[in-house]
């Protein structure tokens, strides 16, 4: 008889809580990012005629990295830093990006420098 109240209990407790907190959930959002911008003219323009919404996620040593920062920030567009990250199978990576044995310091300049070379960054990958 005691589990059975003590499970009620519960139940009533989630179940308060569940509607007090309920209002305070917001709804699921989702974020389109194009990788990879800034390494061909061509491409890019493509990326730039899609809605505003599709966000651009630019590696800051392509060739156009700066330029196409400026152009995604000019159509109000969310930018970030593209800044690709060695994996542990040792398959080779961008120059430019971080490395399994980077120190911190390393890793703060490449993001300083990274900050330089994509303007209006809002975020980083």
């Amino acid at each position: 008889m005691f589990k059975q109240i003590n499970k009620r209990l519960n139940f009533n407790i989630f179940l308060q809580m569940f509607v007090l907190f309920t209002p305070l959930v917001q709804a699921a959002q989702m974020a389109i990012v194009i990788d990879d911008v800034g390494y061909r003219i061509k491409e890019d323009r493509e990326i730039l005629a899609l809605p505003k919404a599709v966000s651009v996620a630019i590696i800051p040593v392509a060739p156009y990295a700066t330029e196409r920062a400026k152009d995604a920030y000019n159509q109000k567009r969310d930018i970030l830093i593209h800044l690709p990250m060695e994996p542990k199978s040792k398959q080779p990576i961008e120059e430019g990006g971080i490395h399994i044995g980077d120190n911190e310091e390393k890793i703060r300049k490449l993001i300083h420098t990274s900050r330089g070379q994509v303007p209006y960054a809002i975020g980083l990958k």
